[in-house]
């Protein structure tokens, strides 16, 4: 990806798709989400005096 700019993160959409069964009826359900983790983070001032 030597292409991207420095600061420039790719971020490509996961595909999942699952069946589920209901009585005699099969859904099939797809599903598109970015691969996004949550995360805790402060900025420099806050981070003086963590140490």
């Amino acid at each position: 990806l030597e292409s991207l700019d420095k600061d420039v993160l790719p971020f490509v959409p996961l595909e999942r798709t699952f069946t589920i069964a209901h009585g005699r009826e099969h859904k099939s359900i797809a599903r598109r989400q970015l691969p996004i983790t949550p995360a805790y983070a402060f900025t420099d001032y806050r981070s003086q005096g963590q140490t």
